[in-house]
């Protein structure tokens, strides 16, 4: 039912009158500006709280100095016209004690505030911890050039990983908003204290899975608390051993936020990532204080949810911030009886704050519909869906179970979607021919792409912290890119068309994909790889001269130290 101001009449063709000025009823997709009745509070402003290790590894890695260099270019940005002049910034930086920054615009230099009873955390200032930017970019800029330098002479190795977090949490419980948290050593002080439970005798076998679950639940009960209070956990875990990354995941996991992982971190190798990782999560666009609720037609029900959130209600997923790189995937179940009509319909109701502070619901609609036979679902199956939902359930059991049964459950997923489909076309038994429907074509190969990644080796061969930070990736990951980190996208870059690049019918043309066999790769030829993460460029041996003098701006290497040298240019792309 709709409120009777909602009544229009029909004209001749039985539409409504005003229906190309109601965005509603002729688009899947559509936005409306929230009344009031959505907000408990004022809309929330862009808050940024930076946590950061200032322990001796995360100087001698440069981790400290690469997590500055991307504050730092990044900052001025924070305070652009997108967000109204609104955006909060505080920092928070620790080792064996808290150090807090008063960060009052009318001070000429930042204050350093040290706590050092990291058993009953506490603020030190009611004011200045969290300031906006505009007012005090002057103070919060001097404090982020001084950061390596403050703390270039430490030999303290310890880290109040929790304490940390608690303090941070009070600053921004009343307001909410997004908490950068970079780490380097092991938490071995304070609440959240983990222990070196690495124990490479039990990968591969049945008891792997214990060390893939958190051992100590401060983080996730922290974590469960920053969604009730809006606050959205970004790490970047820099190690330099065993960190327990397993503990940790639930904290990102359970506010809507990202984990980012890096393995034996050192400036030189994993900088540049670092860096852009964090200027993408400060830069990129974001909802504010949002919740997401799934709707389907009688007949039809939510079973699971997968991603990253804390469901508040049965079907009310908490998100205190929501981007564009965060996927979720929901699995739907069908319940006793017919679905009524020929279509049904599924709809997702996204409440948020933009930067701008304005309150938006954000609803996705998508009618599809019924058929009456197995066949007719097989001829507009969605391989790239399935895999990706596949592939979720899998870490589910491989957490729940044994990695072993999560590996045969996905084989045992794929035969049984060939074999009902053979069973269908009426192929006989001694028929040995693979039949497979057309939009399922490649299933069997991204089945066996998924078996060969790193989260589901099952030899004892992956660190238990990279399969823990491949899981919390895996878990936010679209259809795209899913699609890529299993099977890798392969495209010749040696010789380009002059249509590769430009825009036709609203699409960037790139070249023709390749497969991912070496018999399918020319000597001669170069190769751009995207694995959904990363790009790699293979270059055969034969590649010709002018690809390096001039793509690469390089002459060609002679030898092995040359090759590994090599680098590829930095700049503006050209025509």
């Amino acid at each position: 039912d709709v409120p009777p101001e909602y009544f229009c009449v029909l004209d001749a063709n039985g539409r409504r009158r005003d229906l190309a000025e109601r965005p509603e009823l002729c688009h899947g997709h559509v936005e409306f500006v929230a009344p009031a009745e959505y907000m408990v509070r004022p809309p929330q402003p862009p808050v940024y709280f930076f946590v950061i290790d200032v322990s001796y590894n995360a100087v001698a890695s440069g981790m400290l100095q690469s997590a500055v260099n991307a504050i730092q270019a990044t900052l001025s940005s924070l305070n652009g016209a997108h967000t109204g002049g609104r955006t909060q910034v505080g920092f928070l930086t620790f080792d064996s004690a808290l150090h807090f920054y008063n960060l009052k615009p009318t001070l000429s230099r930042p204050q350093m505030l040290v706590v050092t009873d990291v058993a009953e955390v506490y603020t030190p200032l009611n004011e200045g911890l969290l300031v906006d930017l505009a007012d005090a970019e002057d103070v919060v800029m001097a404090l982020v050039e001084s950061l390596p330098e403050m703390f270039a002479a430490t030999s303290n190795t310890q880290s109040c990983l929790g304490p940390a977090l608690q303090g941070a949490y009070m600053v921004m419980q009343k307001m909410g908003g997004k908490m950068l948290v970079f780490q380097t050593t092991m938490p071995n002080l304070g609440v959240g204290k983990l222990r070196n439970r690495d124990n490479p005798r039990v990968m591969g076998t049945d008891k792997e899975r214990t060390l893939l679950q958190p051992e100590e639940l401060f983080y996730k009960r922290l974590g469960v608390e920053c969604s009730r209070n809006q606050i959205c956990v970004d790490m970047f875990v820099g190690a330099s051993g065993f960190m327990d990354v397993a503990s940790m995941a639930p904290l990102p996991k359970f506010t809507g936020g990202q984990l980012n992982y890096y393995a034996a971190f050192r400036a030189d190798k994993d900088g540049p990532e670092l860096e852009s990782v964090v200027k993408r999560v400060l830069t990129r666009e974001t909802g504010w204080e949002a919740v997401m609720r799934i709707r389907c037609s009688r007949g039809l029900k939510v079973s699971s949810f997968y991603g990253h959130f804390f469901i508040r209600s049965t079907d009310l997923l908490a998100l205190p911030n929501i981007d564009s790189d965060k996927a979720f995937a929901v699995q739907f179940s069908h319940e006793e009886g017919n679905l009524q009509g020929r279509t049904c319909c599924f709809q997702v109701a996204l409440l948020y704050t933009s930067s701008a502070g304005e309150r938006r619901i954000r609803v996705l609609t998508s009618q599809l519909p019924v058929v009456s036979t197995v066949g007719e679902m097989y001829q507009y199956a969605d391989a790239g869906a399935s895999v990706n939902l596949m592939q979720r359930i899998a870490i589910e059991q491989a957490l729940n179970s044994r990695m072993v049964d999560a590996c045969n459950m996905m084989q045992t997923k794929c035969i049984e979607v060939l074999k009902m489909y053979r069973g269908l076309v009426g192929h006989g038994a001694g028929n040995t021919n693979l039949v497979y429907p057309e939009a399922l074509r490649l299933l069997p190969l991204y089945t066996l792409a998924l078996l060969k990644q790193q989260i589901f080796h099952t030899k004892g061969d992956v660190p238990f912290d990279l399969r823990a930070s491949l899981i919390s990736r895996a878990e936010t990951l679209s259809v795209p890119l899913s699609n890529a980190s299993a099977y890798a996208h392969a495209f010749k870059i040696d010789s380009l068309g002059p249509e590769v690049g430009t825009e036709q019918q609203g699409h960037v043309v790139v070249p023709g994909v390749v497969p991912l066999s070496i018999a399918c790769f020319d000597p001669a030829g170069a190769y751009l790889i995207d694995n959904g993460y990363r790009l790699y460029v293979w270059l055969g041996s034969k590649v010709a001269e002018t690809f390096f003098t001039q793509t690469l701006g390089c002459a060609p290497p002679r030898d092995a130290a040359t090759f590994a040298a090599l680098k590829l240019p930095e700049g503006e792309p050209t025509e």
